[in-house]
């Protein structure tokens, strides 16, 4: 037997115009006073306004907070039950398949499917507004992660702490700024211009700041340099205005 429905209104939740939806009026109906199957998810008054609202509300606001920390709990089980990169040989078969694939298919430059095109002021906002104070990872997971990072003399990179050993005390702000303009606010590296620089020591030695060995590099290419010092070290030397 059907149930009983009857004319109900709500608000648009974009623009606030009154829609028409069919809920039960049956009052032993266990969803009485509910909307229908078909009006459950009725929301907005139009796919605009859906699609304004999408932009503007964080996806745990949308389909609920216990829902969205269930739904999340569930994934990182699957992920993390189902990956075929934990499986011992995948990773590294995956890893060669995927380089393999990418040096005969590069995906930089005017071949990057994004090549020319930015994100519109209003995605920047929503991208930024939706990921702010979530971490990418759960608590667990970063536990892990920490437990299985090898730190100090453990990693491969370890210089025995020179990191943390002090500038020399002419390495200031006003000798790095002459060094970004003697440069043209140029990374020698990628050549591209920006006034946000690191100055970099080419012999990684903090106490010598002499011009020569001092180079300004950007931000990434700067991270770049502290792998495979040797090999950096002549190529930086190269591009040092003497």
């Amino acid at each position: 037997m059907k149930a009983a429905t009857e004319n109900a209104y709500i608000s648009c939740l974009t623009c606030n115009k009154d829609i028409q939806i069919r809920v039960y009026s049956d009052s032993n109906h266990p969803q009485f006073k509910q909307p229908t199957v078909r009006y459950k998810r009725t929301k907005c008054c139009s796919r605009e306004c859906q699609r304004v609202w999408q932009l503007q509300t964080p996806w745990e606001d949308r389909v609920g907070h216990e829902f969205a920390d269930g739904f999340r709990q569930k994934m990182s089980k699957l992920s993390s039950e189902n990956n075929p990169s934990t499986f011992p040989g995948v990773a590294v078969k995956i890893s060669k398949s995927l380089k393999k694939y990418l040096a005969n298919n590069p995906r930089t430059g005017e071949k990057n499917p994004f090549y020319g095109k930015n994100h519109s002021p209003e995605t920047k906002e929503y991208l930024s507004r939706t990921k702010k104070g979530k971490w990418a990872f759960n608590q667990e997971q970063y536990a892990r992660q920490r437990e299985n990072t090898p730190k100090r003399e453990k990693h491969h990179n370890w210089r025995g702490g020179i990191a943390f050993e002090p500038y020399g005390y002419e390495f200031n702000t006003k000798y790095k700024q002459q060094i970004k303009e003697a440069y043209g606010f140029t990374c020698q590296l990628c050549n591209v211009e920006t006034s946000i620089l690191d100055i970099h020591h080419i012999d990684y030695d903090k106490q010598n700041n002499i011009w020569t060995n001092l180079l300004p590099l950007c931000k990434v290419c700067h991270g770049k340099t502290n792998y495979d010092r040797e090999t950096w070290v002549p190529i930086c030397q190269a591009k040092v205005k003497r």
